[in-house]
């Protein structure tokens, strides 16, 4: 298992693959977040882990 965090790079390669498709045209619609000392899991169970400040910033700035 890698323990270093994946960069943007690779993130956005792994969906390209995933999808079949790029995101670059999503880029003005997603925001890349780091969740420092967490895990995937943490992030649906672990409500002190989830940031819910930038969620909301994130959602009120792209449904305007």
């Amino acid at each position: 298992m890698n323990s270093r965090p994946a960069s943007q790079a690779e993130i956005r390669q792994v969906l390209s693959e995933v999808t079949g498709q790029t995101i670059e045209p999503l880029r003005s619609v997603y925001q890349f977040a780091v969740t420092a000392e967490s895990e995937h899991i943490d992030l649906y169970d672990r409500v002190d882990k989830i940031p819910f400040e930038k969620l909301q910033t994130f959602f009120t700035e792209a449904f305007k």
